[in-house]
């Protein structure tokens, strides 16, 4: 059986000689599940962290940020943080005090995961993060049913 091309397929079973059961399917694997994880370096809540396997998190003052700080120089809803491709997009929410990467005020801009910015008065590193384990488990949905039952993880 000759297979078809696709640019994002990454497996094919086919058809092939063996007597045992086989499955003929074009698999094209599930995006990788991403989230952010945000780090406080420096200021009054050095130490404290948030991870979401969400693309998008806040940072602030605001108890429903996800990284809650208690700098008062920090905003109630001080920056948006969302994955975008290989890096993350980070939008001041009109601050009082800014948000700053490497020295220079932004509003909209994308930064490479690792960055670290400043809110207020703190230092905050942002890292992009992936979840194999979700993604994994979205592959095996993807495969369905075959002669043998449910994928299984």
């Amino acid at each position: 059986m000759e297979a078809q091309a696709y640019p994002d397929v990454s497996l094919q079973l086919a058809k092939t000689d063996d007597p045992l059961p086989t499955v003929s399917k074009q698999i094209r694997p599930p995006r990788m599940a991403q989230g952010l994880r945000v780090s406080v370096m420096a200021g009054s809540d050095a130490g404290a962290r948030s991870a979401s396997s969400q693309s998008k998190l806040f940072v602030g003052r605001s108890p429903k940020a996800e990284l809650r700080l208690t700098d008062p120089t920090a905003s109630v809803f001080h920056v948006e943080l969302a994955v975008d491709g290989d890096g993350i997009v980070v939008r001041d929410l009109e601050s009082l005090n800014g948000t700053y990467y490497q020295g220079a005020r932004i509003r909209d801009a994308t930064v490479p995961s690792g960055a670290t910015l400043q809110v207020g008065s703190s230092l905050v590193r942002v890292e992009r993060v992936t979840d194999p384990e979700s993604t994994y488990a979205a592959l095996l949905e993807s495969l369905g049913e075959t002669a043998f039952g449910k994928w299984k993880m």
